[in-house]
């Protein structure tokens, strides 16, 4: 039984060798040689057993991996939904967005209008309130005189 610094030690030794010790396929003196090769064969099986297999074992095998495979494609699909999902609503909070009045709030005002036209507009509005107060202060005052 090996503990820490064994294995430290081997590996600062492997290093310095010209064989690696990644490179080394270790073998368990416990495991007799006959189950040890049998257990590296055994991932070269499993596909041969892929082939002695029926026509109809083989076909239910093809579908299963070809609904698999759909499966993958339609969660990946999904994935993406979500994420342009996602980035929609970051872009619409970033640009001023108020996702709970479900409108553009957030940024109203804040920036000087740019447009002539809704600039003018704006100009008229705001005329037509001073205008108004103007107006109501001059019959004010006729009252008031007379």
């Amino acid at each position: 039984m090996k503990d820490l610094i064994d294995e430290r030690n081997f590996k600062e030794a492997s290093r310095r060798s010209i064989i690696k010790w990644w490179d080394v396929r270790m073998v368990n003196d416990e495991i007799p040689a006959s189950d040890h090769n049998e257990m590296t064969q055994s991932k070269d099986d499993e596909l041969g057993d892929f082939f002695k297999m029926s026509e109809a074992e083989q076909e239910r095998v093809r579908d299963i991996m070809q609904r698999l495979e759909e499966e993958a494609k339609q969660d990946e699909y999904e994935k993406q939904l979500e994420i342009e999902e996602v980035r929609k609503r970051r872009e619409l909070v970033e640009k001023g967005f108020n996702i709970s009045t479900n409108s553009m709030s957030g940024d109203y005002g804040k920036n000087p209008v740019e447009n002539t036209d809704e600039l003018a507009r704006i100009q008229a509005i705001l005329g037509e309130k001073d205008s108004a107060f103007k107006n109501t202060i001059e019959e004010a005052a006729k009252h008031q005189n007379e």
